[in-house]
């Protein structure tokens, strides 16, 4: 059984998903199908990914998801990073969602 169905009646689940080029976090509900809310890197200026770099790029997705899921009344969420270890990226994003008022 996956986290995602173990956990599926609590409470919904930040998803964080990462390939070599960006970071994407969504907020799925506990029930029924879509996304409360979603950021990407994959709109960002080409730019501006050269100029962050790795670790303020998923800080600044963390920090949009955070204030939209926050905005539309669900903050309190559990992290589902899938197969991704729990440093770099997905720290920086957990960490960011939490300052900006996410309850992970």
């Amino acid at each position: 059984m996956s986290q995602l169905a173990v956990h599926k009646q609590s409470r919904p689940a930040l998803l964080v998903r990462s390939t070599h080029k960006h970071v994407m976090a969504m907020v799925k509900p506990c029930r029924g199908v879509g996304a409360v809310s979603t950021a990407s890197t994959h709109g960002m200026d080409k730019i501006m990914q050269r100029a962050l770099g790795g670790l303020a790029r998923a800080a600044s997705v963390g920090a949009l998801v955070a204030r939209r899921s926050v905005a539309s009344g669900m903050g309190t969420v559990w992290l589902c990073r899938g197969s991704l270890r729990y440093l770099g990226i997905v720290s920086a994003l957990a960490d960011s969602a939490r300052l900006h008022g996410m309850k992970l």
